[in-house]
C-alpha cells in the first residue's frame, strides 16, 4: 500500500515589535508541525503594502523603503521534504517617529534692546520626512513674532522689549504626519 504525504501546518505567526517605526529591527516567528514526523523548513518573506521587500526571519526596517502608515507583513511558508507546503501571515502598521529638535540658540547672549538678535534651531526626522520648522519670539508670555524656517532675526525694541526684558525663542518642529516637538531658549 502507498502512504500519502500529509501537508505540514503553520500557525502563530508573529512579529516581535507590534508597532514598529521605520528604524526598528523586527523578527518574525511561527510554529510549524508535520503530521508525518518530518522536519519541515520555514522561510519568511517581508512585504510592504503587498510588495516583497526582503526575506529572512529578521529585518532592519532602516534598510528598506518604508514609511509611517505602511502595512508590514510577515509571510511564513513551511515546506516538508516532499515539497508540500502551507503558509500563514501577520501584519503590523508602521508608526511615525516624532521629529527631533537637537538645538536652539539665541545670539548674541549679551545684548541690548537695540541689538539684532538671531534665533536658530536645528533638527531632524528619524523617518527621513520633510520637516516644517517654526520659530516664535515671546515677550512676557505673549508671542510677538512668528516665522517659518530654521532661523529668524529681529530687534527686540521693535517688538516692545525694554533693556531688562527676557527674550524667549520657541522652536516647533512638525513632520509630515503631524507629530511635533518644541524646544526653547532665552536670554
Amino acid at each position: 500500500f502507498v502512504v500519502d504525504n500529509r501537508t505540514p501546518t503553520i500557525s502563530n505567526v508573529s512579529i516581535d515589535v507590534p508597532s514598529p517605526t521605520t528604524n526598528d529591527i523586527v523578527n518574525c516567528t511561527s510554529t510549524s508541525a508535520d503530521p508525518d514526523g518530518e522536519s519541515p523548513t520555514t522561510d519568511y518573506t517581508w512585504l510592504v503594502n503587498g510588495s516583497t521587500a526582503a526575506t529572512g526571519s529578521s529585518l532592519d526596517l532602516s534598510t528598506i523603503s518604508i514609511l509611517p502608515t505602511d502595512v508590514l507583513t510577515c509571510l511564513a511558508v513551511v515546506e516538508d521534504a516532499l515539497g508540500d507546503s502551507a503558509s500563514a501571515s501577520t501584519d503590523v502598521i508602521v508608526q511615525n517617529s516624532s521629529p527631533v529638535l537637537s538645538d536652539i540658540a539665541i545670539t548674541p547672549t549679551a545684548l541690548t534692546a537695540v541689538d539684532t538678535l538671531t534665533c536658530t534651531a536645528t533638527g531632524s526626522d528619524p523617518d527621513g520626512e520633510s520637516l516644517n520648522p517654526a520659530l516664535e519670539i515671546q515677550h512676557q508670555g505673549a508671542t510677538v513674532l512668528s516665522t517659518s524656517g530654521w532661523t529668524t532675526s529681529f530687534i527686540p525694541s521693535q517688538y516692545g522689549f525694554a533693556a531688562s526684558d527676557q527674550v524667549v525663542c520657541v522652536a516647533t518642529l512638525t513632520d509630515g504626519y503631524g507629530a511635533s516637538v518644541q524646544l526653547s531658549d532665552s536670554v
